[in-house]
């Protein structure tokens, strides 16, 4: 690097550090006029670009970096990591593999790509790189998280459950370790105490890109068409609902059947990337990054509040149920879907999978107590579980009583 270029960087990293990113952009800019074959200089040249979101000019300065010098694996991961939330995946990728091919060690790269293989559906390669990267780097805290979660997913119990107790015992305040681990346990003490924010999230953010095809396609979920079904039923011929609350939306998989008959559609989830999906759709009228308690007790007015496998999430239904009632109207829908505990089971229960299951009359008695009569419930087949057996449900439509 030449005098110049050497000055105008010096500039450059002395803007960044007082946090003046624009008149960084603008010394590097002079920098490499005057250097532009420095593949250093376009690495950092990118810094300031990620600092003030320009996504575009920060793929630019890196992937003209990686052009004059490939073997830059910082490089390959910002890369990776600014294609990752310009949404494009497939060079994500290509960037984290190159960067473990240049060096297989690389922990933060396998589990970065351990991530995309996993919305991909391709388990057991995202099952590999993990393994590699603890046996790498064992206090590497989300790789040993993804293992754990990915082990649980594949109905592998035992070695998820081994997981989140190392986890524990390094991060004893780790929550979502701690309600996962309870639940494969058969922990008594977790029935009753809803999963951890951050889990839930997680949880449908790594699910957003396979969500409607694992679902629907493999594992045959109809809940929400056959809850609309129900709604038309109660509205007779002709009926429309002017506000339905959506919570818990997804990806929106609900927004094909409820949209042709509500006027206003609103959708409310945690996940962002569950909720990019459903704007894809272009059905609803509004989309909320929010919990849907919170938002519920927020908002009232609702003609509808439809909440399709949301309770599983949830656990116990009071809370909901008391937000539900207060946020509709008078004469107000209520439909739910839940999985089914037994009759010999107790009225909640914690399963092996994470999920909540209700009993049916419990269920039901507590909707009453705020205010909500049962219209019609429905058992059901949710969808083949993770071995293949179906997982048994119930389908519910309560109407808010007048008064």
């Amino acid at each position: 690097m030449n005098e110049g270029a050497a000055a105008w960087r010096q500039t450059a990293v002395e803007a960044y550090a007082r946090g003046e990113h624009e008149a960084a952009v603008a010394a590097f800019r002079e920098a490499l006029a005057l250097a532009p074959g420095d593949a250093r200089l376009h690495f950092e040249a990118s810094v300031p670009h990620l600092a003030l979101n320009q996504l575009d000019r920060a793929l630019e300065q890196l992937t003209e970096s990686l052009r004059l010098y490939p073997k830059n694996t910082d490089a390959q991961m910002n890369a990776a990591l600014v294609s990752s939330k310009l949404g494009d995946t497939e060079g994500a990728r290509h960037h984290l593999e190159a960067v473990l091919s240049l060096n297989p060690d690389h922990v933060q790269a396998a589990n970065n790509l351990s991530v995309l293989k996993i919305r991909n559906g391709e388990r057991q390669r995202a099952l590999h790189l993990l393994e590699h990267a603890v046996a790498c780097d064992p206090s590497h805290a989300p790789s040993r998280h993804n293992l754990a979660g990915l082990l649980h997913h594949l109905g592998r119990f035992q070695e998820s459950e081994e997981q989140y107790r190392i986890i524990l015992e390094t991060d004893p305040g780790d929550e979502t370790a701690r309600f996962l681990l309870r639940a494969l346990s058969g922990d008594p003490t977790a029935q009753r105490q809803p999963p951890p924010v951050a889990y839930v999230r997680s949880l449908f953010n790594n699910y957003a890109e396979t969500f409607e095809a694992d679902l629907v396609e493999k594992l045959g979920y109809a809940a929400p068409r056959d809850l609309c079904r129900m709604i038309l039923a109660a509205l007779g011929p002709g009926g429309r609902i002017g506000t339905c609350l959506d919570i818990g939306c997804g990806t929106g998989l609900a927004a094909p059947d409820l949209r042709p008959f509500t006027d206003t559609l609103v959708g409310v989830d945690l996940s962002p990337d569950m909720l990019a999906k459903a704007a894809a759709r272009s059905q609803y009228d509004r989309l909320v990054e929010a919990d849907g308690i919170d938002f519920m007790r927020e908002n009232s007015g609702a003609d509808l509040i439809f909440g399709a496998d949301l309770l599983l999430y949830i656990g116990a239904p009071g809370p909901f149920l008391t937000a539900a009632s207060d946020s509709l109207a008078s004469e107000g829908f209520l439909a739910l879907s839940t999985e089914s505990a037994s009759e010999e089971e107790a009225d909640l229960v914690l399963r092996s999978s994470g999920r909540f299951a209700h009993r049916r009359d419990s269920f039901i008695e507590e909707a009453g107590r705020v205010g909500l009569t049962l219209i019609t419930c429905e058992e059901t087949d949710l969808r083949a579980g993770e071995n293949g057996v179906q997982i048994p449900g119930d389908l519910f439509l309560f109407r808010k009583q007048v008064g």
